[in-house]
């Protein structure tokens, strides 16, 4: 998702015509299909353990073919690490707000003084690392299969622009029932030679929240989302990986390799590159611009497993489609990345921007979520993940309830990432509805109650 969602949150087949900016990293819309294929009657019926939200509709979702350009924008959003930012000293563990269920709901009366409100039920047990994969499937320290679900909480890709992520927010996290935590990251904070970038707390501050989420029997899953392109050169969500992200992820991974909790997400939303680049990198020619190069070196995924691995590192790595995540085809195409326990992974909106309007938001067709058929192919050999997911309305439960229910629909179930939480009770895409309770959403609601039923 693109730079807008600092205001938002607060500060192949051609049957789907995707309507994209010129070059841009964000498609703004998605014009969906009618047509149907049949997992999506699949889905329909599969969706028993999700209660749904007032205001959903009782149809399912359509699983449309997008073309090889991929379907949905992603959406990754912009935030910041701490209060004040790591580089300020900020303390992921800071500012703790209140437990949850201590409080009682703006919609209920409070309770007496000397009268506590009941404890939520207790999460179900915590994920038992370190997990790797075996066929099409994720499985625990144990061997048992476990589908990862959870939350997007974004931060660390714009340190100071939202507040520090503390061990009671994950609390409530864990309390909604979510086994996995997802971190866009940026990798122009960990380098010493970026003068006015560099922040030497800012891994200091990502320990604290690894530790939060971790502690917690969740799976905290770094995602490098921000990038330059060249050294120190403006940091945003560009076509590729860069140069400098092999470094990065050699210094994350020897970092966090010992923690079997913790999983590594290469990149997010590589788009406007072609399956060769995808997986090895190369020459990335851009318009002319003021602000950038109009030409850089990529790192493919391959470089950037790799630097993984380098380190001793067998922690589960997820590596996203092309187009976004919206399409797998270089991963059928004779591109996939050499390796293993590895999760392949998709990302699914049909809004992706800001929508005050509602020009986007009130198409129906852009309320059925989209996937293209052939993550199926994908999905047979390998583990698949919906890493992101989310709709820029935040009263409207239904795109979540259809995409949650997709998901729930294959077999086995695909893992799934909502958007997005961000410490703060603001924003479009926002989950949560008061951060003292943290009560959701319309949209949060599916969320919510997915989290606390059986995949």
């Amino acid at each position: 998702m693109c730079a807008l969602l600092v205001a938002t949150l607060g500060a192949g087949s051609s049957a789907t015509k995707v309507l994209r900016t010129t070059d841009g990293p964000v498609v703004h819309a998605l014009q969906a299909d009618p047509t149907t294929d049949v997992t999506a009657h699949a889905a329909e019926s599969a969706d028993e353990n999700l209660p749904r939200p007032s205001g959903s509709d009782a149809g399912g979702q359509a699983l449309a073919e997008p073309g090889a350009g991929g379907s949905g924008a992603g959406g990754s959003g912009v935030g910041g690490s701490g209060a004040g930012g790591p580089g300020a000293g900020g303390s992921g563990s800071g500012g703790q707000a209140e437990p949850p269920s201590s409080a009682t709901t703006q919609h209920r009366q409070a309770a007496p003084p000397t009268t506590r409100a009941a404890a939520p039920p207790a999460p179900a047990p915590g994920v038992h690392g370190p997990l790797h994969t075996v066929g099409n499937r994720i499985v625990d320290a144990d061997g048992q299969p476990i589908v990862l679900r959870g939350i997007q909480r974004v931060g660390f890709q714009i340190p100071g622009n939202w507040p520090a992520i503390s061990n009671a927010e994950m609390a409530h996290a864990r309390a909604w029932g979510a086994n996995v935590i997802r971190l866009p990251l940026a990798e122009t904070y960990i380098n010493p030679t970026c003068h006015g970038r560099y922040m030497p707390n800012y891994l200091n501050t990502l320990d604290d929240a690894v530790q939060a989420i971790t502690s917690r029997g969740m799976v905290a899953l770094l995602d490098l989302s921000f990038v330059t392109r060249t050294p120190c050169a403006e940091s945003f969500r560009w076509k590729m990986a860069d140069q400098e992200s092999i470094g990065f992820w050699r210094t994350v991974a020897d970092r966090y390799k010992a923690n079997p909790l913790v999983a590594f997400d290469l990149y997010n939303e590589p788009h406007d590159i072609s399956s060769e680049q995808w997986r090895n990198g190369g020459q990335i020619v851009e318009p002319p611009s003021l602000t950038g190069p109009t030409q850089w070196t990529a790192a493919g995924m391959q470089d950037l497993y790799d630097a993984v691995r380098s380190t001793g590192a067998t922690n589960v790595v997820t590596i996203s489609g092309n187009g976004s995540g919206g399409t797998p085809l270089p991963i059928l195409d004779g591109h996939r990345v050499d390796g293993d326990n590895i999760v392949y992974a998709m990302h699914v909106y049909t809004c992706s921007e800001p929508d005050p309007y509602g020009v986007c938001t009130s198409n129906e067709a852009n309320q059925h979520p989209t996937v293209e058929s052939r993550w199926m192919d994908v999905a047979a050999t390998d583990p698949v993940m919906i890493t992101e997911f989310g709709w820029p309305n935040r009263n409207d439960p239904s795109y979540n309830t259809r995409v949650i229910r997709l998901a729930q629909a294959q077999n086995p179930p695909w893992g799934w990432v909502a958007f997005a939480w961000s410490g703060q009770a603001n924003g479009d895409f926002a989950l949560v509805a008061d951060v003292k309770t943290y009560d959701p959403t319309p949209s949060g609601t599916p969320v919510k109650s997915a989290l606390a039923s059986p995949p």
